[in-house]
């Protein structure tokens, strides 16, 4: 499965965006029985890249793509079962019925 966050810079640095990624690890490997998940962060985002690894990814390469209107590479990371999600990290998973 493929997953993609962004948060408002007032909301960064407050662990919520390693919160979100963890709960849809979580949902996509305990829950859904997935076998991989794919995320990519643009290279001027150190933190992202962080968290993202933090969480189990690992970097295997590069994709073109535009940001604003400009060409740009994001970083392509991959995780797989078991990634780093500890069940108290993914602390609630509502709607899913």
């Amino acid at each position: 499965f493929s997953t993609g966050s962004w948060l408002g810079r007032e909301h960064q640095g407050r662990g919520f965006g390693k919160e979100m990624r963890a709960a849809i690890l979580h949902l996509g490997f305990a829950t859904l029985g997935a076998e991989e998940a794919l995320t990519s962060a643009f290279s001027d985002n150190p933190a992202s890249i962080r968290v993202t690894r933090g969480l189990g990814y690992e970097e295997n390469g590069t994709w073109r793509a535009a940001r604003r209107g400009r060409p740009c590479h994001p970083r392509l990371l991959p995780a797989h079962p078991p990634a780093v999600v500890e069940p108290e990290q993914a602390r609630c998973l509502r709607g899913g019925d």
